[in-house]
């Protein structure tokens, strides 16, 4: 009687389900058979046999899945946080990137002024050049001039100063 207890089983719809439904059947029916060993009773023992190693299986595949369903969690809850985290990395490189171009475009536009205060600093001193070359040649010719005129009336003097003394000192200069 206690395998007709065991004989009822609820409907549960997958294969693995249905294979413990046969075995449970098989078992129950095994239960009412003759106990001596006749061909239904090493059926039923094979189905005894075929339904520990089923259970075994579906035991050890059950780990299996429980493992990899645990390495999907961890791995997806991993992924989830890195994306995240990306993310805001990705808002905070832009942020500075804008940053860093308005810095490049101050600075290109400071290079800019300089380059223009270089040229007009390099017309200015090419100017002060030539003036200061134009000065020099005006001072140089103005020096040879008077000493030209020094040494003109150093010949004066010495020619009046010697009129007194007779018509010798003439002769000199000449």
């Amino acid at each position: 009687q206690a395998s007709l207890c065991l004989f009822y089983i609820a409907p549960l719809g997958n294969e693995f389900e249905i294979a413990m439904r046969t075995s449970v059947a098989f078992m129950a029916v095994s239960q009412a058979a003759v106990v001596h060993r006749n061909p239904v009773s090493k059926v039923v023992d094979l189905l005894r046999d075929m339904q520990a190693k089923i259970e075994a299986d579906g035991q050890a595949e059950s780990k299996v899945y429980d493992k990899y369903a645990c390495w999907c969690a961890t791995t997806t809850q991993r992924k989830t946080d890195q994306i995240s985290e990306h993310k805001s990395s990705i808002a905070s490189l832009s942020n500075e990137i804008l940053e860093l171009k308005a810095v490049i475009a101050t600075r290109e536009n400071d290079i800019a002024k300089l380059d223009a205060d270089i040229a007009d600093n390099e017309e200015s001193m090419q100017q002060a050049t030539t003036l200061r070359e134009n000065e020099n040649k005006a001072f140089q010719a103005e020096t040879a001039e008077m000493q030209s005129a020094i040494g003109s009336l150093e010949k004066a003097i010495k020619v009046l100063s010697g009129a007194g003394t007779g018509g010798t000192a003439l002769l000199e200069v000449a």
